[in-house]
């Protein structure tokens, strides 16, 4: 049973600039069980009071009370018992009829069972008359998948499963027809017996009006001219007909007065009434409705006090916060696999460019084509990383943007921001990797890059996570999906510029501080990155890729394991006869690894891992592969070492090696510089791996962490846009 609520308005006024007045002084109360009509011509300001009451809106002046408790002054407290219905539409085109109250029920109301659920929901159904059109997708206006009156049967009811005590509704019945809005009404009614409602409707039909327990009539200017029960403004508008009608007899003008000179029987006489005051100005001042009515008041006023508890706040529990999480994961997926945009992003674009990259590339210094002395295989990594970084950002730039009204609706519900771009997240991390497996099965294949696939992977994902990031941050501070498209070149030029591809950073213009990394005046390293470009996130997985590809491949992992093995043994100074025949093999097998040559690189693979085994277990015999070592059509360098990706890396090698020689000048340690395979940091040596790679995930967290807090700001927003 919900808490007993009192709603009181002390003296509430807005304004939204110095000259336009929205609501005008105020002062109004309500109780448990009433549905309350907000009714007048347009501009009167009835959905600036719904959103005012709501808590959307702070006033200008006056105050809001809760149980005798400020509403803006115990917002957060009391956001959970408030339910917010806008006037435009808020569900999700890309789901059912079912599933869009489900989800709304789930975060509205997460301590329901599945059966209690499921139960309630098939009830509001019937009660909406959207039962034979459960499954199926609602779709938008353009679409027409269900009427205009539908959709608004099904966006008001998307609230009505909730714990909340009050209810405001902005223009609910708006498009629909006289029946569908009763039977709207009704159910509102049904739901929310014994709960506050406010519903703002611009002129009801007689019908309508006497379902309410009490009608606010505004006049312009946000003036009140009347609140309480039905009849009794029906009686309090016929004695103002009848003054109006006194007033103007002396004239003996009929004109003025054929307006009003029926029976008050229907809020349409009512508002003929306002309209001939307003055509009257000369005899009626702008404050007339109000005056009379604050008058009337006074001598009718028997309004009892409120002793009403305080409302009590229950905090989520963990299982509740869970079912909220659930809810946004399966809400985003299913919206993204039925967008046929994102589908055609996926299945599409990532291999029809993987295509027309990797075929453009495919080019080497010999007659047959072959890895090892392939011109492109940088710019293929390169341009590799800008495609994972522009799907990531196409993927995600209208993300928030869709949901900015249902955003604004669920944020009195408890939801945790961090839930809602943590679901977001996933579910553009699961689209991530699908379009960067099918780009890189395609790509890598056509310019045989044997072996990789899951290290490319390891370098392509996590880019287009930082662009799905950054386009979940441009979704969130624009207002429309066409900004946000024309705002994706922003992101993505500079990366293309300063991320050490395009542009090689000894070649960059060093006039400006920003570009300028000197350590000393007279001594510098080309291959020193540029300050602002370690802003850049290309910068780093470029980087990172390049790098990977030289010294990941499995003919440099085996080198690399043998050369270990000899540096150990080299380092222990006598050796036994045991460890002199092992180094002796280790010796044999570097060369022989560097000679081998087989089919494919598959033949080869299945060769170099022998060796390793072999080794491994102290079997390795030098003669065998001396002897049956045929020329095969592929060497092992040609198969996996690229000759432009070695010539990058000793470059950087022999960068850094020129700095080694002022290692004791302490103005030079720590020179890092760009496609080294390892940095100094903090005198510490590291991994360029290990360090890029906590690189990118802190810009991912850094963005993610600046999009929650901006949109927490607008769920706490309380002024006008």
């Amino acid at each position: 049973m919900p808490n007993p609520l009192s709603i009181k308005l002390l003296n509430v006024k807005h304004s939204y600039d110095r000259t336009t007045t929205a609501i005008h002084s105020l002062n109004i109360s309500a109780r448990s069980g009433e549905m309350i009509c907000i009714m007048g011509p347009s501009g009167s300001g009835k959905s600036t009071l719904i959103r005012i009451l709501a808590g959307h809106l702070k006033p200008s002046n006056g105050t809001i009370l809760f149980n005798n408790r400020s509403l803006y002054d115990n917002l957060l407290s009391l956001r959970p018992h408030i339910s917010y219905v806008p006037e435009e539409e808020s569900h999700d085109p890309l789901l059912t009829v079912y599933e869009n109250l489900s989800y709304s029920s789930t975060i509205r109301c997460p301590d329901l069972s599945d059966s209690e659920r499921k139960k309630a929901l098939e009830s509001l159904l019937i009660e909406i008359d959207l039962d034979p059109y459960s499954q199926k997708i609602v779709g938008s206006e353009d679409t027409k998948n269900l009427s205009g009156g539908e959709r608004k049967r099904l966006h008001t009811a998307m609230d009505l499963i909730s714990n909340a005590n009050a209810y405001f509704f902005d223009e609910p019945t708006s498009g629909l027809s006289s029946k569908d809005s009763e039977n709207v009404l009704n159910l509102i009614r049904k739901k929310c017996a014994e709960k506050i409602s406010f519903i703002s409707i611009h002129q009801p039909s007689a019908r309508l009006f006497h379902l309410f327990d009490k009608a606010l009539l505004l006049d312009k200017g946000g003036r009140i001219a009347f609140y309480g029960k039905p009849m009794e403004m029906i009686e309090y508008f016929k004695g103002a007909q009848q003054y109006l009608l006194h007033l103007n007899q002396k004239g003996n003008d009929a004109n003025k007065t054929n307006s009003i000179n029926n029976d008050i029987i229907s809020p349409e006489s009512i508002f003929d009434i306002l309209d001939f005051s307003k055509k009257a100005k000369d005899d009626f001042p702008e404050n007339f409705w109000e005056d009379r009515f604050i008058k009337h008041r006074q001598s009718v006023s028997n309004e009892a006090k409120d002793d009403l508890p305080i409302i009590s706040t229950t905090q989520l529990s963990s299982k509740k916060r869970f079912a909220h999480f659930k809810t946004h994961i399966s809400r985003a997926f299913l919206s993204k696999i039925r967008n046929k945009g994102s589908l055609a992003t996926t299945l599409l674009v990532a291999p029809i460019l993987a295509l027309l990259i990797a075929c453009v590339l495919r080019h080497s210094e010999t007659e047959v084509y072959q890895f090892g002395n392939s011109s492109h295989i940088p710019a293929y990594i390169f341009i590799t990383l800008v495609v994972a970084m522009f799907l990531g950002l196409t993927n995600t730039s209208d993300e928030i943007i869709r949901d900015k009204n249902l955003l604004k609706r669920e944020r009195n519900h408890s939801t945790s921001i961090w839930q809602y771009v943590l679901a977001k997240f996933l579910v553009s991390a699961a689209f991530a990797f699908s379009q960067c497996f099918i780009y890189l099965s395609i790509g890598n294949t056509i310019l045989s890059i044997n072996d990789m696939l899951w290290i490319y992977l390891a370098w392509t994902v996590p880019t287009c996570l930082v662009g799905s990031s950054l386009g979940l941050l441009i979704s969130s501070l624009v207002k429309s999906t066409k900004t946000a498209l024309n705002t994706i070149p922003l992101a993505l030029i500079p990366q293309i510029i300063l991320g050490g591809a395009l542009i090689n950073y000894e070649e960059m213009n060093f006039n400006y501080s920003i570009f300028n990394t000197k350590v000393e005046e007279n001594q510098r390293s080309e291959m020193q990155v540029p300050f602002i470009c370690n802003f850049i996130p290309l910068r780093w997985s470029y980087e990172s890729l390049i790098v990977a590809q030289d010294t990941l491949n499995p003919l440099a992992k085996a080198i690399a394991e043998i050369e270990n093995h000899k540096k150990a043994l080299l380092t222990k100074g006598k050796l036994t006869e045991k460890e002199k025949e092992k180094l002796n093999q280790y010796k044999d097998a570097y060369t022989i690894v560097f000679g081998i040559t087989g089919k494919n690189s598959k033949d080869i693979k299945i060769k170099i891992d022998k060796i390793r085994d072999e080794l491994i277990s102290s079997k390795f015999d030098a003669d065998k592969y001396y002897s049956n070592n045929s020329q095969g059509a592929l060497s092992s360098t040609d198969a996996y070492q690229n000759e432009k990706i070695r010539d990058l890396i000793i470059k950087a090698e022999i960068d850094m090696l020129d700095y080694r020689i002022h290692e004791n000048d302490n103005k030079n340690k720590g020179i890092n510089v760009f496609l080294g395979k390892s940095k100094k940091i903090l005198d510490k040596k590291i991994s360029t791996l290990q360090m890029n790679a906590l690189v990118l995930l802190s810009f991912t967290l850094a963005i993610l962490f600046y999009l929650s807090l901006i949109l927490r700001k607008q769920s706490l927003k309380v002024k006008p846009n």
